[in-house]
This record gives C-alpha cells, structure tokens and sequence, in this order.
C-alpha cells in the first residue's frame, strides 16, 4: 500500500524489509566504504588472508589519502567491531573509542573569549587518537603484519587523481589552502587550485605512512610526536609531547538495544549510539510501523512529524552528555535514557495537530554541531564486522597542514560547548571544555540484528548522523531495502536557527502540511548538507548460505567491493 510519494518515487511502503530487487550482492565478504579505491584496498587484504579489523584500517588509510578534507591520522573516531565466536553477545561485541583528546594546558576562557580559535588556529587541534586506535584494535584482533596494512596507502599518497569532490571542497575552502603551506604545496599549482583528474603527490605525508608502518608508537612518543608538538605550537597551539605519549585508545562496553525484531548493537559515549537507540524506543512507543501501515496519501504527512519530533527529543538528549569520564553516574543515566520507561514518558508529550515549544523537548541550547567525517563497514569471509567513522572535524580540519610531514590535524576543540561569559562554567554543561576530555560526537555506528538478516550502518556528516540513520531505519520498516532506504529524501532538525531541513525530493503537498503544524522548512541541497550513510545487509538463505548487499551512498559516490 502506498502510503508516501517523494517526486514520483514510493517512499515507505508497509511489509518487511526487502533485500532484493535490483541490488548487487556478494557471497563471501563486502568492503563498504565512500571511496573505490580504499574498498579495492579492503578488498586486497581480505583476499591475502586479513580478517574485518585489516581490512577497515588498510581502507581508513587510504580514505585518509584521498578524502583528506574529511579524515586521516591527524583526526581519530570509533570503531564498533563483532566477532564471530560462540557465546554470550558480550564476547561478540568491542568498542575502540580513539576520539581525540583536549590538551592538558587547554585553557576553557581563551575559546570563550574567542570562539574562532577552536576552528582555524593551532588551539583547535586536539590530541589525535588514529593511529593509537588502529594499533590498539590490530593488536587485540589483527591478523595481518601492521605493516601490510599501510603499503597501498603509501603509494597511493605518491600520486592519484584529483577527483571531483575533492576539488569541490578546495574550492569551498580556497582561502585556507591558500594560506597555509602545506595545503597550498599539495592541492595547488601554478598558482591556482587542482582541477578534476589533476594528479595530487603527497609525498611527505607517504613518507610519515612509511614511517609509521614501521613503529607506530613514534607518532605518541618519538620523531613523528616531536615534528606534531614543534608544528602545532609555531601556529599558535598548546600541545605537548606528555600529551602526545599520555594519549590512550579506550575500551567501551558496547550499548544494546531492540526495535521491533531487530536487536541493536551501537557505540557507547561519547558517540550518539544511545540517542540512536532512545529515538527507536520512542518511535517503537508510538506504534510506528502500525502507523505507516494505517497511513493515507492525504495524511501521510503525519509520519514524517512523528520522525521530526522524535529528533527533536534526542537533540535534548545530546544536550545532558558528552565525556562519559566527566559524568557523574553515567551508566544509570544511559540506562534510564534508553529504557522503555523514559520513551514511554516521551511517547506520551507528541501532539499530533502541532509541534511542541522548547521547553517542553527539553531544550537548553548547549549542544554543539559538530561536522564531517568518513564512515566504513567491513564483513569477512569468516563473519567478523566492523562498522568504524573516523573524522577530522570540519573539512579540512584545522587548515593546517604540516609541510614536513604532510598531516592535516583535526580541530576538535571546536566540538566542545563553550557558553557565553555570563554563564559559568561548570559540570552541569557534560559537552564543555575541561582538560584531557574528549568531546561528545555524533558518530553512531550500528548493528542491526534480526531473525534473518544483519545490517550493519553508520554515517558521516556530523550532527545529521543521527537524523539521517533514524530515518535511514524508518525507511526499513517500512518495507525499503537498503539501497533505497539510503537514497530516499533526508530531513534534519536544527536548533539554531530552529529549522527542519529536507531534501528536495520530498513532494510539496507534505512540506505544506508540515508547515502547517509549524515545522519551519528549508530545502537542502542533496548533496552538500547531508550524511554519506555506508550500509551493508547480510540475508540468510537455505542451507547456511547468504547474501551480501552493500551500498555506499551516492552522495559522495562511494563504492564498494567484494566477492
């Protein structure tokens, strides 16, 4: 039954999720990332006998080289790994969090003074945990040598193709590359930025691969720790080589959660996997799939308030949390955030003839946005996943890149909430700066697990990470497959300015309703504003068999690889 209509195009049909159709599918193993050629290299390790955990870190590397504006060693991020072993989903399950880390002499009234300096100055790095993370991660599950994961990444920073969205992004960015050496150096020539098919040689940062393939530590603790301290602080940053060697990967107990016939596997603190989980517990509350079965093309409309005001409760979420290491109780605190009493309790405020005021979402306005990132999902022929994102921040990080040893750092600080002069700083804002924090990320790799298929997503995108994957999974219930679960309309919520943005392709006759109950709308650019979603679905079949989809989002043309 019909029940939504986005240009023509159905949008939520009622049933169970659907894996066929027209997608493409794999047998033995898939390697789901935003750029072919770090999927080609996920493949190639796979094939030489790595398992999931080579595989996502020889892919991250290589995404770190081409897609710089969006990661790579200066940044870190999160990796959600399942094993296939017997035994409770305890043992199956690991969270690495190597989320960066504010240096110990961050000073909170410098960026309250001055909020610009955690975007674009030496102030804004943050402690990178890449690195620290992939090495943690290769030495608990690993079964290659390290050093095979770094050898196509170091030859391809010798030289590749500029492509199209990286020379979109210089041009957006033009006035940073050109003011800054290292970028300059690297993405111009003769004077002007690289055009589509230009080729791009960052040697120097293929000699700091080469070098950490060899002794990663020495990025914590040795030559490479001393070139970051020594190029961070000549731009005016703080950090330290004691920042660099007190730097450690973390370990998280993994959150768990159910919708529907799906149980939900996500990342702890400081990601959004546990708004994630609250917003499909609400939605679970109010009877959504029942709703999307009952629905009429005249008020059709209604589902998509439902999603909207939903988002909504979980931006007030995001507000209370941040470092789970700077809150006090916190595991009763994520455990009442995510239990079926609360989504009950917030079941119960929905009006369905209008939206709500701030007050009664919750809002206090002390969330800070935070940006774009790199998402990867892995399955290996043996059944182990890892669902990981990565991020730099903004695009392009900090502006900086060290000449010498080709890194483009993160700025990270700018991901803490810093309140104006005539609030106080103290514990009852989770997400503010304190030293050697890391600050709350939307990042919320999943695993979806259900009585005959898994799915395992996550996006990039920064704070539309959470939007998009709600709907992402509205979008399964509702009988859609992942490729088309991936390429339907997105619409996220912002809090300043308090707008709902939609991607064109929605039909006019549901914005105007949605106007109607007082949803202020703007249309959004598919391709600019939203998350790149990487999912993959394994569909059991008869007699132990399965089949792989694997889709990568067209909005940042990825593509993946597999057999």
């Amino acid at each position: 039954m019909q029940i939504f209509n986005l240009v023509g195009v159905v949008c939520f049909l009622a049933g169970k999720t659907n894996a066929e159709g027209k997608q493409e599918f794999y047998r033995k193993f898939a390697v789901n990332t935003e750029l072919e050629q770090a999927s080609e290299i996920g493949k190639k390790i796979l094939l030489k006998g790595g398992n999931a955990i080579d595989a996502a870190i020889a892919s991250a590397l290589a995404i770190g080289v081409v897609n710089s504006f969006s990661s790579g060693i200066g940044g870190g991020g999160f990796m959600l790994i399942m094993k296939n072993v017997k035994g409770p989903y305890e043992n199956h399950f690991d969270m690495i969090d190597f989320r960066e880390v504010s240096p110990e002499n961050a000073d909170f009234s410098v960026y309250q003074s001055n909020p610009e300096l955690s975007t674009t100055s030496g102030l804004s790095v943050a402690i990178p945990g890449e690195i620290k993370g992939f090495f943690e991660a290769h030495k608990k599950y690993g079964n290659l040598p390290w050093e095979d994961l770094f050898t196509d990444s170091i030859e391809l920073a010798k030289g590749f193709a500029a492509s199209e969205i990286l020379v979109k992004k210089l041009n957006k960015n033009q006035k940073h590359i050109f003011a800054d050496r290292g970028l300059k150096d690297v993405f111009t020539k003769d004077g002007k930025l690289i055009n589509v098919g230009d080729t791009v040689s960052r040697m120097n940062y293929s000699k700091t691969l080469k070098t950490l393939s060899k002794d990663p530590l020495s990025f914590y603790s040795g030559n490479i720790a001393k070139k970051i301290v020594e190029f961070v602080r000549k731009n005016g940053g703080n950090i330290t080589e004691s920042d660099l060697s007190k730097y450690q990967a973390i370990s998280r107990k993994v959150i768990k959660g159910s919708f529907y016939n799906y149980k939900i596997f996500t990342t702890n603190l400081p990601t959004s996997g546990i708004f994630i989980v609250e917003a499909l517990n609400i939605l679970e509350r109010l009877n959504i799939r029942d709703l999307i079965f009952m629905a009429s093309n005249d008020k059709s409309y209604y589902i998509y308030h439902i999603l909207i005001e939903t988002l909504k409760f979980i931006i007030s979420s995001k507000e209370k949390f941040g470092d789970p290491g700077f809150i006090e109780d916190v595991n009763h605190k994520i455990s009442m955030i995510i239990s079926d009493a609360y989504a009950r309790k917030i079941a119960r405020k929905f009006k369905m003839d209008k939206i709500l005021t701030d007050e009664e979402y919750g809002f206090k306005h002390t969330l800070k946005e935070d940006h774009g990132t790199t998402h990867l999902n892995i399955i290996d022929p043996e059944g182990n996943v890892v669902s990981m994102t990565t991020t730099i921040n903004l695009e392009f990080g900090s502006k900086l890149s060290d000449p010498e040893t080709g890194i483009i750092f993160n700025n990270h600080m700018d991901d803490f909430f810093y309140p104006d002069k005539s609030v106080r700083a103290n514990r009852q804002y989770n997400n503010v700066l304190a030293r050697r924090k890391r600050p709350l990320s939307s990042a919320s790799p999943m695993i979806l697990m259900g009585e005959d298929d898994m799915i395992v997503v996550g996006g990039s995108g920064g704070s539309r990470i959470t939007s998009s994957l709600v709907f992402f999974i509205g979008y399964l219930i509702a009988g859609k497959n992942i490729d088309e679960s991936i390429k339907l309309c997105r619409i996220h919520t912002q809090i300043y300015p308090n707008i709902i943005l939609i991607e064109p392709t929605l039909s006019g006759d549901v914005i105007a309703n949605l106007e109607k109950l007082g949803h202020k709308i703007n249309l959004s650019e598919v391709n600019t504003s939203f998350t790149s979603l990487q999912a993959i679905q394994v569909v059991k079949l008869e007699k132990g068999q399965k089949r792989i989809y694997a889709v990568s989002d067209y909005r940042k043309n990825g593509k993946s690889a597999g057999e």
